[in-house]
């Protein structure tokens, strides 16, 4: 999360390949380090209830040592909300931790609302949450979840990643637009690819924090995350090197940008009548088109 004065130059590759939420102290970040720490203490048969007050532990120490931004609040008080009635037995619906914690952060801070951390925050979760399902199932009809095994498990995952990192591209593309007038055509693989290592990054850095008064501990995570940081630059240093991973500097208008979401939208949620949708997808293309030749 630290930014210097060579901050633009690091973030170039990761931002012209679509990869830039993973550079940056983000809610994705939060998921993925209860993510990483979970397995731990559901092995042996832990129960809920603990299971929750360790995500509940791991969360607040997180917090703790980043600096709090929009996605982070919106990461944590959904993590809170999620875990906290799992203690008593209880269980909130998703849809409405995610509805009460946008309220609550637009209560306190309404001028949030224009911030592109707020749009892609609650944006990108939001479809993750009411149009990723609807789109894997789309996609993958014909999943056996009674089979298992570490293959049906990995081909599984593959699976969602794609469904998620697709889902969340199409709904970011307008907003990005608007904001960063930049789009890369290579997010989806790369998010991908690269979300298993900025795993084994950030499970790096923790032991590393949680154990660096110990020198050998340190010094071994340390040489160890110079290296795993070293790939990760490198790979999308040379993705970012190949011609027409990305477009750069386009115009759009906000009404462009509102209608391409709900085009986005409606992809994702129609299925007998999807095909009616490429006209418009085609009227987007040349009206976006005509805005950035006439300017």
């Amino acid at each position: 999360g630290a930014r210097g004065d060579s901050w633009n130059e690091i973030s170039d590759p990761f931002r012209r390949t679509g990869v830039s939420h993973l550079l940056a102290i983000s809610g994705l970040h939060v998921s993925l380090v209860l993510f990483m720490f979970m397995p731990l203490i559901g092995v042996g048969g832990v129960r809920r209830r603990w299971h929750s007050l360790f995500a509940i532990t791991i969360l607040f120490i997180y917090l703790s040592i980043i600096e709090i931004r929009t996605p982070i609040m919106r990461a944590g008080i959904m993590s809170a909300f999620f875990y906290l009635p799992l203690t008593v037995n209880m269980r909130i619906p998703v849809k409405g931790v995610l509805a009460f914690t946008m309220s609550l952060i637009l209560i306190c801070e309404p001028n949030v609302l224009m911030q592109i951390s707020f749009q892609l925050s609650f944006g990108v979760v939001a479809s993750l949450v009411l149009l990723s399902p609807h789109v894997h199932r789309r996609c993958f009809p014909h999943v056996n979840r009674r089979i298992s095994g570490p293959f049906t498990f990995a081909i599984m995952w593959i699976q969602r990643s794609f469904t998620a990192s697709m889902v969340a591209w199409l709904i970011s593309i307008p907003i990005t637009i608007h904001h960063f007038g930049q789009i890369s055509l290579v997010s989806v693989p790369m998010t991908m690819i690269m979300t298993p290592l900025v795993c084994v990054i950030l499970l790096t850095a923790s032991i590393r924090l949680l154990f660096g008064d110990f020198e050998f501990v340190s010094q071994l995570m340390g040489n160890l995350l110079a290296k795993e940081v070293y790939i990760l630059e490198s790979f999308a240093e040379t993705v970012a090197g190949i011609p027409f991973v990305s477009i750069e500097n386009i115009q759009s208008s906000t009404t462009w940008t509102t209608l391409a979401i709900l085009w986005a939208v409606s992809w994702c949620l129609i299925d007998r009548w999807r095909f009616l949708l490429f006209p418009s997808l085609l009227g987007l293309i040349i009206w976006i088109s005509i805005l950035n030749f006439s300017g």
